[in-house]
């Protein structure tokens, strides 16, 4: 037998020790998007799981209770299905292989055949061009590349061609589309309509063969000339004839379901052609008005919590604008969705004002990549101003603006786009609030990996709104046996925004949790009345998809849901993805000791 010295023994046992991490870390998953990331509504299928997968099967959650999600036997690989009633949308997917987690990963669902470009530049269809309505899903791999589909058009009237890249697949491109003739012939191109995202409608006078181009430049400039690409430049392009739907009003959600009045529906031209079903939000995803019979007429209603700053804690009525056309608003919040249809219009509403009462008007349109560039302005009955406001900053051209009045009387509210644009895509949404002091909470991380006897930190940032200065009481809601929170108070310091660093401690015999965790603030002291607190939950990774999810107010015992609330000063913790996705608080992994 060798005997070795006991020197040599610690090193060997301190190198496989090394070794054996070093192992584990460099085998971990990466979970980068899925491919294609569009199926067609009520046909199963396969798409997979991009990046560095090295444990599989995963853990699969998805938001939507219409959708099946499930990790197939080849390593990759998720089998998707949709139940009978599904709608057309989006849904998110999310993803976890031991410690590593995905970002939330978006999975477009189409009413229309949809088909990868390999498909699409095959065969019959690269010949004779691909039947309409069809949506087809691709990458710009590299720089310099151009995507070609041909398309046919079975009649002349209206068609369409929208991408969907930037704003819902958070592709990191600012796409340009053009629609030529068989010969290749520029018939038209279009830049950003949606945001950075392209759509071209036009008047075909021919049928037969066209083709669409798409290409791409970096989502933020920079000093390179030429077109950009990568392995992250994802898009899906809808194509189809006659388009019926462009938009829907209202564009926000009431606090209640109930109030909604009519949905309409807006087609190209500017005209209501029908009326929508308005679908719940999710656990992650704002309500949605939706008409099942179209190939992909969705949109994101925003919810009155994420409109406007220190305006979403109360509840608030919902109108479009020719329901209010003689009203003077009373009762505050109320929201106004309207449309600039003319070039110069200027749309006029009524409020009364009481005497020493500060107030706030927010208009907004970029959210949902309307090009309306909004202006606000309060004057009195005579036209006197009393203030008026554009830009909210240099990065987002929506508009707010705060005033008070003198005295009690009717005030009006006017909106028109700044440099006089107008049109059927010209859409906004006015909200008219008190401005009360509030607060909001903000994560930077969607995710949080806690192992057994260890630690994992994430930054809260607080904005304090309209002088709020309490400390505010945080409380994390679904956390499990065996895991707390520090800090659970913050003091006020000066400025708007503080940053607060949130540790979550596991004891050694914490069991494993993987699970949704939601934060709640609650204004402590001072001389409110009403105390601030954000409704919680908890969902599985294993559940196939929630609702909102409800808990009972602290305060009087009254049941709210996660997307509303009836106390003020209400603010829940969320990380936006894009201006449209709001997520009440992070996954939360707690994993055993190694």
């Amino acid at each position: 037998m060798i005997r070795l010295p006991l020197p040599v023994l610690a090193f060997l046992v301190v190198v496989c020790r090394w070794y054996c991490v070093v192992e584990r870390v460099c085998a971990q998953s990466r979970f980068d998007r899925l491919y294609p990331h569009a199926i067609r509504l009520g046909v199963p299928g396969t798409i997979h799981v991009e990046g560095e997968i090295e444990q599989w099967p995963v853990e699969v959650w998805t938001d939507r209770a219409d959708l099946q999600v499930e990790p197939a036997l080849e390593k990759g690989q998720l089998t998707v299905r949709c139940t009978s009633d599904a709608l057309p949308g989006i849904a998110w997917v999310w993803l976890r292989a031991g410690e590593v987690t995905s970002r939330l990963l978006p999975l477009l669902i189409i009413n229309a055949p949809v088909m990868a470009e390999d498909e699409a530049h095959d065969g019959t269809l690269a010949r004779e061009g691909v039947p309409l309505p069809a949506a087809m899903v691709g990458k710009l791999q590299h720089s310099g590349e151009v995507d070609v589909f041909d398309i046919k058009v079975a009649q002349p009237g209206a068609l369409r061609v929208r991408v969907f890249g930037h704003r819902v697949l958070q592709s990191p491109m600012d796409a340009v589309l053009q629609l030529c003739d068989a010969q290749g012939h520029v018939l038209c191109q279009n830049d950003d309509t949606w945001g950075l995202d392209p759509e071209i409608i036009v008047n075909v006078k021919e049928p037969g063969r066209y083709q669409i181009r798409l290409f791409a430049f970096p989502e933020t400039p920079n000093s390179t000339i030429g077109f950009a690409g990568g392995a992250d430049f994802a898009y899906c392009l809808m194509v189809e004839e006659n388009p019926y739907v462009e938009y829907f009003l209202p564009l926000i959600a009431p606090s209640a379901a109930a109030d909604i009045g009519t949905l309409m529906a807006i087609d190209p031209r500017g005209r209501r052609v029908a009326t929508g079903r308005l679908v719940a939000p999710t656990a992650v995803s704002p309500p949605v008005a939706v008409d099942p019979a179209q190939p992909w007429a969705w949109q994101w209603l925003v919810t009155p919590p994420t409109l406007g700053r220190g305006l979403g804690t109360q509840p608030i009525s919902v109108a479009v604008e020719n329901e209010v056309e003689n009203t003077v608003f009373t009762n505050l919040p109320q929201a106004v969705c309207g449309i600039l249809s003319e070039e110069g219009e200027v749309d006029r509403f009524r409020m009364l004002a009481q005497k020493g009462m500060r107030y706030q008007a927010v208009v907004e349109s970029s959210r949902w990549g309307l090009p309306t560039d909004p202006q606000v302005r309060i004057v009195t009955v005579d036209g006197q101003s009393i203030a008026d406001a554009d830009d909210i900053s240099r990065q987002s051209r929506d508009a707010s603006v705060e005033f008070s009045s003198d005295e009690d009387q009717e005030l009006q509210i006017e909106v028109r786009d700044a440099i006089g644009h107008g049109g059927p895509q010209h859409a906004y949404a006015l909200v008219i609030a008190e401005a009360r002091p509030d607060f909001e909470l903000q994560l930077d991380a969607s995710s949080l990996v806690v192992v057994a006897g260890g630690q994992g930190k994430v930054k809260l940032r607080i904005t304090r709104l309209h002088g709020f200065s309490e400390s505010i009481a945080l409380t994390p809601i679904g956390l499990p046996s065996g895991v707390t929170m520090e800090p659970t108070e913050v003091v006020a310091e000066k400025g708007a925004t503080q940053d607060v660093e949130l540790v979550f401690t596991a004891v050694d015999e914490v069991k494993p949790f993987a699970g949704w965790v939601r934060l709640r603030g609650k204004g402590v002291g001072g001389e409110r009345k009403e105390s601030a607190a954000a409704e919680v939950g908890e969902t599985s990774p294993r559940s196939r998809a929630v609702g909102a999810s409800t808990v009972s107010n602290d305060e009087d015992g009254q049941t709210v849901d996660a997307f509303r609330t009836l106390a003020d000063g209400v603010r829940a913790a969320y990380v936006p993805l894009r201006p449209e996705v709001r997520l009440d608080g992070m996954w939360l992994v707690v994993l055993p000791q190694q």
